[in-house]
């Protein structure tokens, strides 16, 4: 996915999230990462917990089903936003 904003790829997400396998879970937090460096005032915003609700929902759910490399850079983004 080319979103060039975290709103863009978050809207992504409440389109099609539900379809999401685990390789698309772990690319979303990678690219929210990517993301998150060019639009640090939206990830310190009091709004950014609540719109990231849904993927951290999601991802808990899958997190017994993923790989270890997908857990790995599901927590590499998470330190790094």
């Amino acid at each position: 996915n080319a979103s060039g904003s975290i709103s863009e790829l978050l809207a992504v997400h409440r389109a099609g999230g539900s379809d999401f396998d685990s390789v698309a879970v772990g690319a979303m937090w990678t690219r929210l990462r990517r993301l998150a460096r060019r639009e640090p005032a939206w990830v310190r915003s009091p709004r950014a917990a609540a719109a990231l609700r849904p993927v951290c929902d999601q991802t808990r759910v899958m997190l017994s089903g993923l790989c270890a490399r997908t857990v790995a850079n599901m927590l590499h983004a998470l330190a790094t936003m």
